[in-house]
């Protein structure tokens, strides 16, 4: 069902033709494509639906020398700064998707692909269907910069005016929006123009699900609907990864861990040193352990709305190359102290 979904869907869009492969022109180089397939689920973990995406295999572009282009996303800074001038003017935030707004934009001359395995099909006389690419398909070498062509113009056309230093943030009257792909976040001055702009997007782009935040990006958004202030944390997302690599930690025990890192300061663990790292040299093996997998997603915490564990996680990747043992007791204390103080945040 997902699978002809989203083929109906490039279809209605115009963004790919059904052609038969004498409607190729000789010079021109026909591209695979293929089908990627994923699980929605909610905040239990049920499964929600079934989710597929139609995918141009940009990989065989290479030889096109194209530029690969800049993805739309606007930095986490301008978001919280968003989240602050709302609170500050006690306005509510609202967030939403612009469904099928990357498919929007024209490439410079079409493409042309065969259909994906699970969709081969042929036409009354037992001829091969192909298509023809007329709009952006995910997985196209300049598809991030076809799009943001598309959605700046689309933006200005309107009377909306591009922040110079951020390029996915606009502004217009007493409306601010950022624009992360196609997820959006914002406040009005007046509940008559939030009205206006939820219109303006869904006449073109069909129904955004306009919403009071609660998840953007990775992060719970929480705004008090008397005195407007906003809090955002990481708690979701610290949870799962607590599930994924500390799966015995018991998620119901709060300010167990009360330190990012042990206070026994006779305990040479308190430091990170670079003499616990395995000696290569001398024939020591590198650990075999998820370290930049929970760096990483630390930082993205620390990114979003836990700067108080950035000291910390800058110690741990000055050994990141290579880990010992004690290196990554530390990185799971660390993620342990996140999981009891997972709501912790930011406040504005």
């Amino acid at each position: 069902i997902a699978l002809k979904k989203e083929q109906q869907q490039l279809l209605d869009m115009g963004v790919v033709k059904k052609i038969t492969k004498d409607q190729i022109p000789a010079e021109a180089k026909v591209f695979d494509s293929m089908m990627l397939f994923t699980l929605k689920r909610n905040e239990a973990h049920v499964i929600q639906k079934g989710k597929s995406r139609w995918v141009f295999r940009g990989d065989q572009q290479k030889d096109l020398n194209q530029d690969p282009g800049i993805s739309f996303t606007p930095s986490f800074d301008s978001i919280r700064l968003l989240m602050a001038e709302a609170a500050k003017r006690k306005r509510p935030l609202f967030t939403g998707d612009l469904p099928g707004a990357y498919l929007y934009g024209k490439p410079d001359v079409p493409l042309y692909m065969r259909s994906p395995n699970g969709l081969r099909e042929q036409d009354e006389e037992g001829n091969d269907i192909y298509y023809r690419v007329d709009g952006n398909m995910y997985g196209k070498i300049n598809s991030c910069s076809v799009y943001l062509e598309f959605l700046v113009a689309w933006m200005m056309d309107r009377g909306w005016v591009q922040n110079p230093r951020d390029p996915a943030c606009f502004h217009r009257d007493g409306a601010k929006v950022c624009i992360y792909i196609d997820d959006i976040i914002g406040f009005c001055d007046s509940d008559e123009e939030e009205v206006v702009l939820k219109k303006e997007f869904e006449d073109f782009f069909g129904d955004c699900k306009f919403q009071l935040p609660s998840m953007y990006l990775g992060c719970n958004v929480y705004q008090d609907t008397k005195t407007m202030s906003v809090h955002i944390s990481n708690q979701t997302l610290i949870e799962k990864l607590a599930k994924r690599f500390i799966p015995d930690f018991d998620l119901t025990s709060k300010h167990v861990i009360r330190t990012p890192f042990p206070n026994n300061r006779a305990d040479k663990g308190v430091y990170v040193n670079k003499r616990d790292c395995p000696n290569l040299e001398a024939g020591e093996s590198k650990i075999d352990k998820p370290y930049r997998e929970i760096l990483g997603a630390i930082n993205y915490c620390v990114t979003c709305s836990r700067p108080d564990l950035q000291v910390y996680l800058m110690q741990l990747a000055k050994v990141a190359e290579n880990p010992g043992l004690r290196h990554f007791e530390l990185a799971l204390h660390l993620l342990k102290y996140a999981v009891t103080s997972r709501d912790y945040g930011i406040t504005y």
